[in-house]
């Protein structure tokens, strides 16, 4: 926008260009028009989210193709096939195993098997709770693991040293926000760093 200004100043286009006064504060201006850009593109996805939260209203039971999208130490974020609409399956609620993050590979393992899930990976899930209003779909986990990948096989079921199962892993600080069950949105803690929103 500051180029396209500065162009039509530059060439007499009209009195739409840049002005001198405006010239010497261009880093200002530009830091403005970016934060702005950022808040409009937010209140877009919310409200898209809060639409399609709505249309899945109904749906409550039904089971849903989707496609792991983001990977965090609370669950996975999943995007439902057709619609779009993003969901979160709490990592607490897929099995009773240990799920440990991998951050570097982008997935969660169960500690001892190895057993996988990760970005891009197609499951199978049930929709659990919706709430409209903050536009969050809580989901099911359907579909099993995929396999301990090669390489690393060996070195995720080193990991289960002890004499038992280990502890069920809670989701701390990344757990849904809000009273009860699934309500609410999800804190930015919870969210990989490509979903996150500004909020100013």
């Amino acid at each position: 926008l500051i180029v396209h200004r500065a162009l039509i100043a530059s060439l007499g286009l009209g009195p739409d260009g840049l002005s001198k006064d405006m010239s010497v504060r261009l880093e200002e201006m530009a830091q403005h028009i970016s934060d702005t850009e950022r808040r409009s593109m937010a209140a877009e996805r919310e409200a898209t989210d809060r639409y399609l939260a709505i249309f899945l209203a109904d749906r409550v039971g039904s089971e849903f193709e989707g496609r792991i999208t983001g990977v965090t130490g609370a669950g996975l974020f999943i995007a439902l096939a057709g619609s779009g609409a993003d969901g979160f399956v709490p990592i607490s609620s897929i099995s009773d195993d240990y799920w440990v993050l991998d951050d570097a590979a982008m997935q969660i393992y169960a500690r001892g098997s190895g057993k996988t899930y990760g970005l891009g990976q197609i499951v199978r899930v049930k929709l659990k709770e919706v709430t409209p209003l903050q536009g969050g779909l809580l989901l099911e986990m359907l579909s099993e693991p995929m396999p301990a990948p090669e390489g690393r096989r060996e070195a995720r079921q080193s990991h289960n040293t002890g004499g038992g199962r280990p502890p069920r892993r809670k989701t701390g600080p990344g757990k849904p926000t809000g009273k009860g069950p699934g309500k609410g949105k999800f804190s930015k803690k919870t969210l990989p760093k490509h979903k996150r929103k500004s909020r100013k």
